[in-house]
């Protein structure tokens, strides 16, 4: 995840985490995250 304050898009974290929680298969553990 980029920081926002190195350029990166909070959109774009938000499609990696998003992406992330979609692979380990806990998505009540990525909930806790948003």
């Amino acid at each position: 995840i980029i920081p926002r304050a190195q350029g990166g898009g909070n959109t774009y974290n938000l499609q990696l985490l998003h992406a992330h929680c979609h692979h380990v298969k806990t998505a009540d553990d990525c909930r806790g995250l948003v």
